[in-house]
């Protein structure tokens, strides 16, 4: 009896513990443009399965050379275009970086600016939206993203935070994976063996990120629809946070960087 008692208490905790899977030997790079975009969401997930990474401040001057040295490389968003290399000479750097990366088969995930970026470098397109999209938007997978495993346990449609004035256009060998109503290009993915992903969404924001974007994007912004994005983040945030805590999960789990 004494030793059923034990094995229970052992399943309780385990079962409210997060979830801890092997994690890989390299660090995690995070490439971040501006210093008011941090992990959010990412680095709690790194830091729950005991994860080491490293945020690589470039627009600091911060730069390595060896892509190799890390286990996978999340390429974040910023407020540049792709080719605004006279302005920011680290995005020369980064598309050589990248285009390193993926020769040598690391695992890649690019959000917003750094979709863009990867789609940039493998010979996708950039351009410049008709609407600077900043706020919660509902988008949809398509029938490859239904079907990929980046989006597994994921519903149909659900709703994400966006913040860009570009889009990218799908890379030649590349599979468009999600879209909503403004923007037909979501998410990508390719590589046959699925270890490069673009998200134009955020899966990392936290409240605190959103307010940062806010303030930052004011002017561009009327009250009433800095007063609507609070509300919605309120409103929707919780729910997104599971969608986008899973998403992380299978990028690690997709790419066998956990197993």
């Amino acid at each position: 009896m004494k030793i059923l008692r034990i094995l229970a208490l052992v399943f309780i905790v385990a079962a409210s513990s997060p979830l801890c899977l092997a994690a890989p030997e390299k660090p995690v790079l995070v490439i971040k443009h501006v210093p008011f975009d941090g992990a959010g969401n990412l680095g709690e997930f790194m830091q729950q399965n005991h994860i080491s990474y490293r945020e690589l401040n470039i627009f600091d001057g911060e730069y390595v050379e060896d892509p190799t040295a890390f286990s996978a490389i999340f390429t974040m968003g910023g407020t540049m275009n792709v080719d605004d290399e006279d302005r920011y000479p680290f995005l020369k750097w980064e598309h050589k970086f990248l285009e390193k990366a993926m020769e040598e088969g690391v695992p890649l995930l690019g959000i917003c600016l750094g979709a863009e970026m990867l789609s940039y470098v493998s010979g996708g397109k950039v351009t410049k939206e008709a609407v600077k999209e900043v706020g919660w938007y509902e988008i949809w997978l398509t029938e490859d993203g239904r079907t990929d495993p980046l989006f597994e346990g994921l519903p149909e449609k659900f709703v994400v935070f966006l913040c860009h004035s570009d889009k990218f256009s799908i890379p030649p060998g590349g599979e468009r994976l999600a879209e909503s109503r403004d923007d037909p290009n979501e998410a990508f993915t390719f590589r046959l063996d699925r270890i490069t992903y673009g998200l134009q969404f955020h899966p990392e924001v936290t409240t605190q990120i959103i307010n940062d974007w806010v303030g930052t994007y004011k002017g561009q912004l009327t009250a009433q629809r800095i007063k609507e994005i609070k509300d919605q983040t309120r409103k929707n945030l919780s729910n997104f946070k599971r969608h986008a805590m899973l998403i992380i999960k299978n990028f690690f789990t997709v790419t066998g960087l956990l197993d």
